[in-house]
């Protein structure tokens, strides 16, 4: 089916670099599905390359210490009711974000906030 993961597991657990352009976020999935990144400036996630098939994907952020910045997210990543998430804004918070991956968009599917 369109969203089975079982091709996708080795990316799955596989996390990603990606790179930080003056707030931007550049992300190539076909390089893994996780990535963890701390957050220096106001970020916006820009629409991934390598969307393809299905696979749970994985956001790790962390606030940088002595910031609290905000995170938004192009048109490719959904959220319920079309809300994002407002990210934990402490010190040295931690929020993990699932999304589940169809061919062309991310729908997020949960959020874990305020870890330490």
């Amino acid at each position: 089916s369109a969203w089975s993961s079982a091709n996708t597991s080795a990316l799955e657990h596989t996390v990603a670099n990606i790179t930080n352009n003056a707030g931007n976020i550049s992300w190539n999935l076909a390089q893994g599905y996780r990535c963890n990144h701390t957050i220096t400036e106001n970020t916006t996630f820009l629409t991934p390359t390598g969307i393809a098939g299905a696979g749970r994907v994985i956001v790790n952020l962390t606030q940088n210490s002595g910031s609290n910045y905000a995170v938004t997210w192009e048109s490719a990543w959904f959220f319920a009711g079309g809300a994002e998430p407002t990210i934990t804004a402490a010190n040295g918070a931690r929020d993990i974000l699932e999304f589940e991956m169809n061919t062309t968009n991310l729908l997020h599917k949960s959020i874990m906030q305020n870890l330490s």
